[in-house]
């Protein structure tokens, strides 16, 4: 495989960790605001609230809905995260091994990944890119 091919398929891992992240944070939201009482309008006379019925019911069926596919998502996140932690156990250095987690799985930026392993951003880059390297020579 090539580099660009091994970016492409740990990056499937960043987005699905990411995607997974974002419907889990709707779902809680939405639970929150649901469980707070201020999806339903007591005194409304249901014109402007009402989809189907009862305004109760279909809130609920909403937050169930977004739990569906939070839960969804969850299994595609996992089943890219072993895809992506196959090729990364591919890489014996610990520096770069370290880089691709906090990258790929973790979602960090490479700020955060410099400071945290206190290289300057373009180091930690040029250790991805040896680490790429590695990778694509492995398979």
């Amino acid at each position: 495989m090539t580099t660009s091919e091994i970016k492409s398929e740990l990056n499937k891992a960043r987005e699905a960790v990411r995607d997974y992240r974002l419907a889990r944070d709707k779902a809680n939201a939405y639970g929150q605001t649901l469980m707070g009482g201020k999806t339903v309008r007591y005194d409304s006379d249901g014109s402007t609230h009402e989809r189907k019925g009862n305004p109760v019911e279909n809130a609920y069926c909403t937050l169930a809905d977004y739990e569906t596919e939070v839960d969804e998502l969850f299994r595609e996140m996992v089943a890219a995260r072993k895809s992506a932690e196959k090729y990364i156990r591919l890489v014996n250095d610990s520096k770069q091994r370290k880089v691709l987690i906090k990258y790929y799985l973790s979602r960090m930026d490479w700020d955060d990944i410099a400071y945290e392993l206190g290289y300057s951003v373009r180091h930690v880059q040029r250790l991805h890119g040896y680490a790429l390297i590695k990778i694509s020579k492995s398979t």
